[in-house]
């Protein structure tokens, strides 16, 4: 799974309507602002790929 942040997610709906993207850029966009996330099946956290085999993790809070 990845993560897009919102102004990547902006520039590319900005792009859309301004002009016409190929399939290929249309993905070459989105992967130019994404960080690759996994989930536990077992657990439940989220691992975020910081890059160099360093990850940062999160669980849902329990109220």
């Amino acid at each position: 799974m990845s993560l897009v942040a919102e102004q990547k997610i902006d520039e590319i709906g900005y792009a859309l309507s301004n002009r016409w993207l190929s399939e290929d850029e249309f993905y070459e966009a989105i992967d130019q602002g994404a960080v690759t996330v996994y989930r536990c099946q077992q657990c439940g956290r989220l691992h975020v790929d910081q890059g160099g085999g360093q990850f940062s993790s999160y669980i849902k809070e329990v109220n």
